[in-house]
């Protein structure tokens, strides 16, 4: 009767912390010692652990679509201000490869630190990168408006030059597959290697 009374109150006390999933004992073993006993019924810790792998699955996939639009937009950014900077098609192209290349990999090890180092929920963590996901679209559209106000009379000749070696040039489309290829490798060996 004692023991129901004190789990009563410290449920009410504690009803953040007291899951309905959850079957609480508690003991009082002394007047300042209190030892707290959790015992969690098999099938609600299988299930608690397959949502938190659903949501770990999503957050990986915002984040990967995160990433790729970060990416998008600093090679399509830097793309253009090397076409008004009358810079050849080819190393533009390089450029752009090489970006995205350190965006993925910037992109990744940053999110596993912030990911390890947070104690926010995954849901909170979930909400967030898809948040930022739908901010790196606006950015992308913002920054396609703001290029028509930037571009010079070169970019124009140069554009159609930039897109004609990448249209002809096949060996250049090869590369620019394994380096694609080549990117989520290395996201792979980065969540490997920091887990």
């Amino acid at each position: 009767m004692v023991l129901n009374q004190k789990f009563s109150a410290f449920n009410k006390d504690h009803q953040h912390i007291v899951s309905p999933k959850l079957k609480l004992l508690i003991h009082v073993l002394t007047k300042d010692t209190t030892l707290t006993t959790i015992v969690i019924e098999k099938t609600d810790m299988k299930k608690e652990l397959k949502d938190n792998r659903i949501i770990y699955v999503g957050i990986g996939i915002f984040l990967l679509l995160t990433i790729g639009g970060f990416s998008s937009l600093f090679e399509h950014s830097i793309k253009d201000v090397l076409l008004n900077l009358n810079v050849q098609p080819i190393r533009i192209i390089w450029t752009e490869m090489f970006v995205q290349l350190i965006t993925y990999a910037i992109g990744v090890i940053l999110a596993i630190n912030i990911i390890k180092s947070t104690k926010i929920s995954e849901l909170i963590i979930f909400r967030n990168v898809i948040i930022l996901f739908i901010l790196v679209q606006f950015l992308q559209y913002v920054q396609g408006v703001l290029n028509l106000e930037f571009k010079t009379e070169d970019y124009y000749l140069n554009s159609s030059d930039y897109y004609d070696v990448r249209q002809t040039d096949l060996n250049l489309d090869l590369i620019t597959q394994v380096f694609s290829i080549l990117n989520i490798l290395i996201v792979g060996i980065i969540v490997y290697k920091k887990r």
